[in-house]
């Protein structure tokens, strides 16, 4: 059995309307895309723990995936300058990532990140650990790379020793979880953009086209 942290996600319901675009997309954000919200396709996932830092977490069975989702999502401020990352299941089924970061833009590089407790269910007495977690947007337009950095912290209240413990003795290297450095990520291709209204949305597919 893998001990995982538990992800979840915010939902918006809303009807959907499809209409074509253009042509391709050009990298960064545009004018029309302000205030939208970036749908892209994710693939090519991976996730490497640093052997310098972390214990063998596979022999200890402890598991800290990548999980993806239909849709990867960039939603744009209206100044097209800050950038909340989302995940959606579908077309009209979209949330927060969790925990919740937010971009800045510097041309085609998206980048910030957030210290957050997150659970982590499966071991007794330890219900949440530390995460210092960055994310990385390469925008090469029809394509993004996305690049995030975990590190990991065992909380000093102590409700985690046997974990810690634990995945130390199951290790090689005698390493457990505090300050493992996990490096991650995927390829994305752009899918569409969307505008989201208080009971409805529609989107546009592809890079070009009218404002919508």
């Amino acid at each position: 059995m893998k001990y995982t942290p538990t992800l979840t996600v915010v939902t918006l319901i809303g009807a959907v309307s499809l209409a074509c675009g253009g042509g391709p997309r050009d990298p960064g954000i545009s004018k029309k895309e302000a205030g939208k919200t970036l749908l892209f396709v994710p693939y090519d996932a991976f996730s490497s723990p640093d052997d310098e830092t972390c214990g063998d977490l596979e022999e200890a069975d402890v598991d800290f995936p990548l999980i993806l989702a239909e849709y990867f999502a960039l939603a744009v401020d209206d100044e097209g300058t800050s950038i909340e990352v989302q995940w959606c299941d579908d077309d009209n089924n979209c949330g927060r990532s969790d925990p919740e970061v937010t971009l800045d833009v510097d041309g085609t590089i998206y980048s910030g990140g957030t210290v957050a407790e997150i659970p982590f269910n499966g071991w007794d007495g330890c219900d949440a650990i530390d995460v210092d977690l960055q994310w990385r947007v390469d925008d090469g337009g029809e394509v993004i790379d996305v690049e995030q950095e975990l590190i990991i912290s065992i909380p000093d209240d102590g409700s985690c020793p046997d974990l810690e413990a634990f995945v130390a003795e199951s290790s090689d290297n005698g390493l457990g979880l505090d300050g493992c450095f996990i490096r991650s990520g995927f390829t994305a291709d752009y899918a569409k953009r969307c505008t989201f209204g208080s009971n409805s949305y529609s989107c546009v597919g592809g890079g070009g086209g009218d404002d919508d």
